[in-house]
């Protein structure tokens, strides 16, 4: 940890600022200045961690797109596309949104390939004093990024050898990606818990265990 130019604490104060900024400003050069360099350093440092990431923000930028043109689409004409007319307000709602999502995205890419989980939880425990819970709940929650980039990829070529194409283009195909993807989260989650509760670990107290989770247990 100590060969590196910016600390665990530092870097999640930086990536919360940039998080935060990116809800607060509207302008289109401000917000892309700030997805260039941390989209350059996460490839740098990450390159197959995080280029998933890049592709999820790609796959969103229809459905942006459609809001602001249903939503915003107003002001002075820019074009025309399909018949229908595009208006300036529509572009730059557009750009904002689609911005505003790169930074957040490709400010947690560059803190996720920047630094393990483990130094992650000792930087936010011993700088910023966070309380261990808290802490290993915010590096548990990065670290999974990796291991959703590994079930995308594997979805992926499952859909490929059946014939299908390899990104979703449609809604149907984006819940085939979807649904799996939070299945596999939802039990990954599951039996992390009940993994950490059994070595001791709590964030509360004890509680009951409901007769659908002991059923769940006992097979």
């Amino acid at each position: 940890m100590s060969d590196k130019m910016l600390s665990p604490g530092a870097g999640f104060i930086y990536a919360l600022s940039l998080t935060a900024l990116a809800f607060i400003l509207r302008s289109e050069i401000v917000l892309l200045a700030m997805v260039i360099p941390n989209f350059l350093l996460s490839l740098y440092y990450g390159r197959k961690k995080v280029a998933w990431v890049y592709v999820l923000i790609l796959i969103s930028a229809p459905g942006i797109f459609l809001n602001a043109l249903f939503f915003s689409n107003y002001g002075t004409l820019y074009t025309t596309i399909l018949g229908r007319p595009i208006y300036s307000n529509c572009i730059s709602s557009f750009l904002i949104v689609f911005l505003r999502i790169a930074v957040i995205g490709s400010v947690g890419a560059f803190f996720v390939s920047y630094y393990t989980p483990m130094e992650i939880v000792k930087g936010l425990e011993k700088e910023l004093h966070f309380p261990k819970g808290i802490a290993f709940s915010v590096a548990y929650a990065f670290r999974l990024m990796p291991l959703i980039s590994k079930d995308f990829s594997e979805i992926r070529k499952v859909r490929k050898q059946r014939g299908y194409r390899a990104f979703p283009l449609t809604a149907e195909e984006f819940i085939t990606y979807a649904a799996p993807l939070l299945r596999i989260s939802y039990e990954r989650a599951f039996w992390t818990g009940v993994a950490m509760e059994l070595r001791g670990f709590r964030l509360r107290g004890k509680r009951r265990i409901s007769s659908r989770e002991q059923a769940r247990f006992e097979k």
